[in-house]
């Protein structure tokens, strides 16, 4: 299964992906091969020039060095901007889990803040302060990861 993933993602005509969506098992056994710069490059290749890379990114308590060995390796591949969001998961051992982000080219991964604030329908639960809060990365994940 994940095999045809990487094959997939080899095999997808350079620049016709907005973005890739990753929800892989750990980076062991039969996920392994979500978790290298060969993958990555090829992911690379099939986003279009602002594509993004979205990957599961194990627990940011327990971790940390697996995702700046992501961020690394997604560099190697030409990625050039990154971000690590961590979030609550009880159903995992630590309760926190993490999505990396990573962007080709050095464009940011800005909110679009007085867009949300602006929107036409109603929420019950999204709000923009709520979105910006969580893109605030916590100091010893910021630490560990350099920005």
């Amino acid at each position: 299964m994940f095999d045809d993933g990487v094959a997939y993602m080899a095999n997808c005509p350079a620049g016709s992906v907005d973005v890739v969506i990753v929800d892989s098992t750990d980076p062991v056994g039969p996920g392994e091969g979500l978790f290298n710069k060969a993958f990555y490059e090829s992911c690379f290749k099939a986003l279009k020039d602002d594509g993004i890379l979205v990957q599961q990114s194990e627990s940011p308590l327990m971790q940390l060095d697996l995702i700046n060995e992501m961020r690394t390796e997604m560099g190697k591949a030409g990625f050039g901007s990154f971000k690590t969001l961590p979030f609550p998961q009880p159903c995992y051992p630590t309760g926190w889990w993490s999505v990396t982000l990573a962007r080709k080219g050095e464009s940011s991964f800005d909110f679009r803040q007085a867009d949300s604030a602006a929107k036409s329908f109603e929420t019950l639960y999204y709000t923009a302060a709520l979105h910006t809060g969580v893109l605030v990365t916590p100091p010893f994940v910021a630490a560990a990861l350099k920005g």
